[in-house]
């Protein structure tokens, strides 16, 4: 017997074109294989200092790569143990999370924060060091001033 599948040729609509959207923010996720970045090189292992709830985990200072805002962290130890959360910000060691996590963390629980890109060429040659890899095209000029 044989099995054969065919496809509408409506199937090619569902095709991204062009496959690279091209913009002066870079295209590549921090992280990725284009990108080129070791996210396990950029991780802070911290722990927890003082009673954290859902939302705040305050945390033994550390160093944010990025400004120390946005990023996120993933749960290394405890009753959260692999779960990651968006940061929204870090203010003197404490970290306040997008999401609740769905268990209160305790005193000593680890965790690791990897830091944020926002994509500009100023990010990703001066902070990471990885310029040769930014994956924008900053020169390109935005669609109202094109002629």
């Amino acid at each position: 017997g044989v099995k054969i599948t065919v496809k509408s040729w409506l199937s090619l609509l569902d095709v991204q074109v062009p496959s690279q959207l091209y913009g002066p923010s870079c295209r590549f996720l921090l992280g990725d294989s284009a990108c080129g970045i070791n996210l396990a090189s950029l991780a802070s292992p911290v722990s927890i200092t003082s009673a954290a709830t859902t939302l705040t985990l305050p945390c033994a200072a550390f160093n944010a790569v990025s400004g120390g805002n946005r990023g996120w962290v993933k749960m290394t130890s405890g009753v959260c143990r692999g779960l990651s959360r968006n940061v929204r910000w870090i203010d003197g060691g404490v970290v306040q999370l997008s999401n609740p996590l769905p268990w209160m963390p305790e005193i000593g629980d680890t965790l690791s924060y990897y830091p944020a890109c926002d994509k500009t060429q100023a990010t990703c040659a001066g902070v990471f060091g990885n310029g040769a890899n930014f994956g924008g095209m900053p020169f390109v000029p935005v669609p109202e001033t094109a002629f």
